[in-house]
């Protein structure tokens, strides 16, 4: 349980890493170091890419289910 613990703890800072990014992003359009075109292509590569972590974070918490229920049988 413990290596489904270190890997739920990185999936969640690679989340908040991505999380942080955005925020950057915004801000550079908002500034106008960015312009819209290349924000539109990296917000989609960024939600592409959260949606990758979220959905391994679910696989992992549900082997994690299912290792529980397998130590519950012995």
């Amino acid at each position: 349980m413990e290596r489904y613990r270190i890997l739920e703890e990185q999936i969640e800072k690679g989340l908040a890493v991505l999380m942080e990014e955005a925020q950057e992003l915004r801000h550079d359009l908002d500034e106008g170091r960015v312009k819209r075109e290349e924000f539109e292509e990296k917000k989609m590569r960024l939600a592409r890419d959260h949606e990758i972590m979220d959905t391994q974070s679910l696989r992992l918490r549900s082997l994690m289910e299912e290792d529980q229920d397998f130590e519950d049988d012995f």
